[in-house]
């Protein structure tokens, strides 16, 4: 059965693969084990902050790492051994978290900080790879294709996780440790199984590129519509990766339960597979840069009304609205600057796509840990203060709205001098 599949679905399954770890650790369970195991003996406020600035400097080790690898997989030819080395060391980092015990938030953070780091990295090469074994015509079909996968897989996992979260008696689970292993490993396995197929693809593909040098990286910003699309993508990435990585923290520091975060995130994950697969089909219609405006907005209005939640249906309100755009923001914007770059620079401006996007993730958490920062200076109220704090993304969204408006007005100008051209 492994071998029937053609190299586009392969290469759309490692969505599959990874999103295990997306969904059920850093999205879900990480920072509730943080938060209820790992940082006992931190205050509320103060596991938020230590959380957030740990993801804020694991993004700034990715963004540069980034460019390094991009380079160096370039001119040795190595991106197929490099991407199973990052795939392997995130998943085994990921197993390491079941040897930790009650308060060790330390060594919590940094085997945190290495899966994400790694994970990161082979999703940059991943990325690549779309150029080499996806047709141009098929990358935004393949792209949509591969998130709504990733919801699939991801959700399907998470919610066998958060069963066992949800009923432990019901599964004799004795402590909450063992209901840590259990995330862990399964997560371990399932992401590193899934990875085989790809595995086996980009060995038989040709993905190298016959020359590279530094002057590769200044070819991408040399092309206007790349810069001013990196803009844009540096603002709402920051935006919809800082709503991702503390979005469950955000709920626990509002006072809603585990099983209500957890069935949030398994209602976004329910509706993220269709409706990612929806705008699959749908983009071929439609003009993918107009799409991707309205869908960066609606995020604007999402980042918006987080600050009122006061209730669990405004929280599944939240997630019922996240789940129908995340994954066709992340997916158009993955396709559409693939089909903006060369196959031979792939690797380069990947690593400049994925510096951009991991570097942006570093504003949003330090903004929402700063905010809090100078906010409990003068302000006694811990509800208060948190609001505050997830205030500061809706920002990012409006500025990116302003470079892909600009954006747009490029790209029609340009068609309508060919089209008097002609």
């Amino acid at each position: 059965m492994l071998f029937k599949f053609t190299p586009l679905q392969k290469w759309a399954l490692y969505d599959w693969a990874n999103s295990v770890f997306a969904t059920s650790i850093m999205a879900a369970f990480f920072p509730i084990f943080f938060k209820r195991y790992w940082a006992e003996g931190l205050t509320i406020n103060e596991s938020t902050q230590y959380l957030a600035l740990s993801q804020s400097f694991t993004s700034l080790l990715v963004a540069f790492f980034s460019i390094f690898v991009g380079y160096v997989v370039s001119k040795f030819s190595v991106a197929h051994r490099s991407f199973k080395f990052f795939v392997i060391t995130a998943t085994l980092s990921t197993a390491c978290l079941v040897f930790l015990d009650n308060g060790d938030w330390r060594w919590a953070l940094l085997l945190f900080g290495v899966s994400c780091l790694f994970f990161s990295l082979a999703n940059m090469l991943y990325d690549a790879f779309l150029l080499f074994i996806v047709e141009k015509s098929e990358r935004y079909y393949a792209s949509l294709l591969a998130y709504s996968l990733g919801y699939a897989g991801g959700g399907l996992l998470f919610a066998c996780h958060a069963l066992l979260a949800s009923f432990p008696s019901l599964f004799h689970l004795k402590s909450f440790s063992v209901l840590i292993t259990i995330v862990c490993l399964s997560v371990t396995i399932w992401w590193l199984g899934f990875s085989l197929p790809l595995f086996s693809t980009i060995q038989r593909v040709s993905t190298t590129v016959s020359y590279v040098s530094f002057n590769h990286f200044k070819s991408v910003f040399m092309n206007r519509k790349c810069t001013i699309f990196l803009l844009a993508y540096f603002f709402y990435m920051d935006g919809v990766w800082t709503i991702i990585k503390l979005a469950v923290d955000y709920g626990l520091s509002l006072g809603f339960s585990d099983s209500t975060l957890l069935t949030a995130l398994l209602i976004t994950q329910l509706i993220g597979f269709p409706s990612t697969y929806f705008f699959s089909l749908f983009v071929k219609q439609k003009s993918p840069l107009s799409l991707l405006i309205l869908l960066v907005f609606l995020y604007f209005l999402i980042s918006f009304y987080a600050i009122f939640m006061t209730s669990n249906f405004d929280f599944y309100l939240l997630a019922i609205m996240i789940g129908c755009i995340q994954g066709a923001v992340q997916g158009i914007s993955r396709s559409y600057f693939a089909n903006l770059i060369p196959e031979s620079s792939a690797y380069i401006s990947f690593s400049v796509y994925n510096f951009v996007g991991k570097f942006s993730a570093i504003l949003g958490p330090l903004f929402v840990a700063l905010t809090q920062i100078v906010m409990s200076s003068f302000i006694n109220d811990a509800l208060l203060i948190t609001r505050f704090g997830i205030s500061s993304i809706s920002l990012l969204f409006l500025i990116a709205i302003f470079f892909l408006l600009h954006l747009r007005k490029i790209t029609q100008y340009n068609e309508t001098s060919i089209k008097l051209e002609r």
